[in-house]
């Protein structure tokens, strides 16, 4: 199995799909769904955006 270190923290708020803890991924400046592989926020609509422009479609 693969290990990947994500740089952020858990954050109170649930997931509304399966109500398990979101995570704050700092590198995309965003909440996502371990459990779901999912990200819980769309993108911004700035192009140079930092965070949004190299996220990947899928947070795991």
């Amino acid at each position: 199995m693969d290990d990947k270190k994500i740089e952020g923290f858990i954050s109170d708020e649930r997931c509304k799909r399966c109500n398990k803890f979101l995570i704050h991924y700092d590198r995309y400046d965003a909440f996502f769904c371990a459990f779901c592989n999912i990200w819980t926020e769309g993108k911004c609509s700035d192009p140079s955006c930092q965070f949004c422009r190299n996220r990947p479609e899928r947070p795991l």
